[in-house]
């Protein structure tokens, strides 16, 4: 699971996580940046970060929390994909999530490029964070139950440094889902583009 902030997976991936989750796979998220400089002035330094370990923790999910400076990714490219290489040499991972490639803002971008090109015997899934996509087409569903769903707004409820952004609330989180899940027939599914598939 990458996410290049810490919300981003969960908003994006965050039913899918809880599910893999509930069915004891493994999951290893990393965080690429504490956003210190995008903080609301009211929060402290670490804010965001603070807010992610609190959500990881009762979740009971492994991760690892990096520092590259918000919106700056693309000056750390080879430097974030050598992390990537690492991460896969010592983990194997078989699925990653991380933002889909027509994500606009630059650090997501930074992290779905040298994702694809660190990953090449995994299976790579790219989540949907809309407010950033030029173009998002949908060809990977995961239905969702109504507690997976709940699960899901428990993860994005913790980022109350976030919430300036007027984009992380339940109304919005349970619409998208059930936009996606009316596309198959399901009451909420979470859509993810194929970036690559191995089997």
């Amino acid at each position: 699971m990458l996410s290049p902030h810490p919300d981003d997976a969960d908003f994006g991936a965050g039913g899918f996580i809880h599910h893999l989750l509930e069915q004891n796979i493994d999951v290893t998220w990393v965080v690429f940046s504490s956003c210190n400089e995008s903080l609301p002035k009211e929060f402290d330094k670490g804010s965001a970060i603070k807010e992610f370990e609190e959500m990881a923790m009762h979740h009971a999910v492994e991760f690892i929390i990096l520092n590259y400076p918000v919106r700056h990714f693309p000056q750390y490219r080879q430097e974030i994909l050598d992390v990537l290489w690492k991460f896969k040499e010592i983990s194997r991972p078989d699925l990653i999530l991380c933002p889909c490639l027509g994500d606009l803002h630059q650090d997501h971008s930074t992290i779905a490029q040298e994702a694809f090109r660190a990953f090449k015997n995994a299976s790579i899934l790219g989540y949907e964070i809309f407010w950033n996509n030029t173009c998002f087409s949908p060809n990977y569903f995961v239905p969702l139950s109504k507690q997976e769903m709940d699960g899901k707004w428990d993860m994005c409820s913790h980022y109350k440094s976030q919430l300036f952004k007027g984009k992380i609330h339940k109304e919005i989180v349970f619409s998208l889902a059930e936009v996606r899940g009316s596309m198959i027939n399901r009451p909420y599914a979470e859509a993810f583009e194929v970036i690559r598939m191995v089997r």
